[in-house]
């Protein structure tokens, strides 16, 4: 059967659809591929499938308009394609579809491999940073959705100048250079920096952003305390230019206090044998006296040799006429240790000056983390509070140079208790 008698048929309408679909999809084709800018040879491919689809829906359209009102072609090449067996164009038919299943494939395996200038835009929006092109004349090739926000927040006007737009971040920059412009948009803080890129012999102008809020807080608080830290290395330099005058006054202080203490010391003996003549022969307190003067004298010329100031405190306290009775362990660390001697030479001096006292008791207790000292005489009660002055004064800012306390009762007698910190003596 020919074309012409085929068309009446089933078949001759399923033909008519088939190739007006193929059309159809020839076109779209053409389409998809001038849009993706394929190469010469895939659009001269589509473009002769185009035509030749045409050309056969062209046929069969005007066969069954023909064929429709009885008309006869005038053209002999027309009565010749009429007369063509039907399954020769059903041939062509099936041909133009595995040539456009073909080239469909092809499209999308190009696709799949191949970065759009949609998904390349779409990428683009997606950057935690700013991005953004323009040409010299200021145009915006191309911007993402980010650089765009940070424009309407400084500017209330979205991105269309890209030159104005670098101007305007020079305005609000808080540190402004050449090529980078710190700026504060509402809450963050952005980085925007600038550079030329040369695309085929055009010159464009890029801009980025980037969020850079955490790290200008982080060096604003480094810059803060690199401020007190520089304050603190200027005391400290301080400090040691002076600790030699700190330490030469130390120890002129103690000495002060050394002599202050043998001094009152000897002169409290000499009272009390005066006040007591018949206590002791004229030769026992000569002898007694120069005992004295050679104590003073290996103060002086034997301040290496190792003593005992405990010791030395209780027979210094005996020379005056006051016996120290001592409850508990005296500790055997050097530094409690010349505290105990102190506190035992102040409190013989105190007891005979002004409570006219010849006895003095020592009690020594200690814990897990203190030691503790209470010292009374058997003198008379003290009239009024008493102040620590003087020698008792000393006393206790050596202890609270030992982290220790220093507590003075004056009822209903004098007494004196002392806590120190083992660890810190130690």
């Amino acid at each position: 059967m020919t074309l012409e008698q085929i068309l009446p048929t089933a078949a001759g309408y399923a033909l008519c659809f088939a190739q007006t679909f193929l059309w159809i999809g020839a076109i779209a084709l053409c389409l998809l591929a001038f849009n993706h800018r394929r190469q010469p040879l895939v659009l001269g491919f589509d473009a002769a499938l185009l035509c030749l689809s045409f050309l056969c829906t062209a046929l069969l359209l005007d066969t069954f308009y023909r064929w429709s009102y009885t008309i006869d072609s005038p053209v002999a090449i027309l009565r010749w394609a009429y007369d063509q067996p039907w399954w020769l164009y059903a041939i062509v038919i099936s041909l133009e579809a595995v040539a456009e299943g073909a080239l469909l494939m092809g499209h999308v395996h190009y696709t799949r491999h191949r970065l759009s200038p949609f998904a390349f835009k779409e990428g683009m929006d997606m950057l935690p940073m700013g991005v953004c092109f323009g040409d010299a004349k200021g145009t915006v090739c191309m911007a993402n959705l980010r650089i765009h926000q940070y424009c309407v927040q400084m500017q209330c006007a979205p991105l269309v100048d890209i030159e104005k737009f670098w101007q305007q971040i020079g305005a609000m920059a808080i540190l402004n250079k050449e090529d980078s412009r710190l700026v504060q948009v509402g809450e963050t803080v952005v980085m925007f920096r600038s550079c030329f890129v040369e695309v085929d012999g055009i010159r464009y102008r890029q801009i980025t952003a980037i969020d850079i809020t955490q790290q200008y807080l982080v060096t604003n608080e480094l810059q803060s305390k690199n401020i007190k830290l520089r304050d603190i290395q200027m005391r400290i330099k301080q400090v040691a230019y002076q600790l030699n005058d700190l330490v030469l006054a130390q120890e002129l202080l103690d000495a002060r206090v050394t002599v202050h203490d043998d001094i009152g010391h000897l002169l409290l003996r000499g009272k009390y044998y005066l006040d007591n003549p018949g206590a002791v022969t004229d030769d026992e307190m000569l002898v007694m006296l120069d005992d004295v003067n050679l104590h003073l004298l290996e103060q002086i010329h034997c301040d290496e040799q190792d003593k005992d100031e405990y010791i030395e405190a209780v027979q210094l306290a005996q020379a005056i006429g006051v016996h120290v009775s001592t409850i508990g362990d005296v500790p055997k660390h050097n530094r409690l240790r010349d505290l105990m001697a102190r506190t035992v030479r102040e409190c013989a001096t105190n007891a005979v000056k002004h409570a006219r006292g010849d006895a003095l008791q020592v009690r020594i207790d200690a814990n897990a983390h203190n030691l503790i000292v209470t010292v009374t005489n058997n003198g008379d009660a003290p009239t009024a509070p008493v102040v620590p002055s003087g020698g008792l004064a000393s006393l206790q800012q050596n202890i609270e140079a030992l982290g220790g306390t220093m507590l003075v009762n004056s009822r209903p007698t004098f007494t004196l208790t002392i806590v120190v910190p083992k660890h810190d003596a130690v």
